[in-house]
């Protein structure tokens, strides 16, 4: 099946005739599409994705996704669960991605090797609108100062920029892309079949939960846990080592003085250049909350990542 250019899977008409014309992620899987349904652009229009980030699994947050996905009638029709890696991230967020900074980068990959994630496809209770478009406004934005209540990024509750637990394909476009990003074809096969058939899965969900908690141990996402770690163990290093890494820390804290953030990235920064090696998980939920995530004039080439 040939897709026109006007079909009706995202409003950005350059979008889709590039996802069209040049992305292999989109062309495998309106291909396979084509071939499992009788309307690709439908099933589309009809389905959404969730992902719940390893941040969601490591700081507990899937049961809650799942209360709220009921209490907003969605339905689950298809969960699976996989590790992440660099690699996806650069797949999912291709245009964001070059606007990250070389700290979001490193503190992103670090996440994806911390924990598995959980994908749901979903379909909605009403459709008035595109699905995915539907979750996407539901879900909230990831900057923790425009959400609003009732929205489920701000019902999960705020960590920041980086840590935003949750992500959605922006449109329907973007859905068919997706699919191809976390499945190989044989799995798609079986979600999009899964799906077809409209099923309740929320209980296979609930079981990929236990799964993911059984062989994920529990973090806190909150920064002053992780900073108080941090500083702990930067502090242990400067009295075990007589290095480069414990000169540069006394040195960047005497010039931060009480400026906590500022001691905490000095530690991150160093960390990084004297080949130190933190705790994963206390490193990204500080440095989401003090470097920086967005890359600036500034920011260029400095930083841990």
């Amino acid at each position: 099946m040939t897709l026109a250019l006007d079909a009706p899977l995202s409003a950005d008409t350059d979008k889709l005739r590039r996802y069209v014309e040049e992305d292999l992620y989109f062309s495998e899987s309106f291909e396979q599409l084509s071939a499992l349904v009788e309307d690709p652009v439908a099933f589309a229009h009809q389905h959404a994705i969730l992902l719940c980030k390893p941040d969601a699994v490591i700081g507990r947050r899937l049961q809650p996704c799942l209360q709220w996905l009921a209490a907003n009638d969605f339905r689950i029709v298809a969960a699976r669960c996989g590790r992440p890696d660099r690699h996806l991230a650069r797949a999912l967020w291709t245009q964001p991605w070059r606007h990250a900074s070389r700290e979001r980068r490193i503190l992103a990959d670090l996440l994806c090797g911390l924990a598995d994630a959980l994908v749901l496809v979903l379909t909605p209770g009403t459709d008035t609108v595109a699905a995915t478009a539907a979750l996407t406004a539901a879900k909230g934005p990831a900057d923790p100062r425009a959400r609003t209540p009732g929205q489920l990024r701000e019902t999960l509750g705020d960590f920041g920029y980086l840590l935003n637990l949750v992500h959605t394909p922006d449109d329907s476009a973007d859905l068919i892309r997706e699919l191809a990003i976390y499945f190989d074809e044989l799995t798609r096969t079986h979600v999009i079949t899964e799906a077809l058939t409209g099923r309740d899965r929320s209980a296979e969900a609930e079981a990929l939960i236990g799964e993911l908690y059984d062989r994920t141990p529990a973090r806190s996402l909150h920064f002053d846990d992780a900073a108080d770690a941090l500083e702990h163990w930067a502090r242990q290093r400067i009295k075990q080592a007589d290095n480069g890494f414990a000169d540069a820390v006394r040195v960047a804290w005497d010039a931060a003085g009480n400026d906590r953030s500022a001691r905490l990235a000095a530690v991150l920064r160093l960390a990084y250049q004297h080949d130190e090696t933190p705790d994963p998980w206390d490193s990204i939920v500080v440095g989401s909350a003090v470097l920086p995530m967005v890359r600036t004039a500034s920011a260029r080439g400095v930083g841990v990542s």
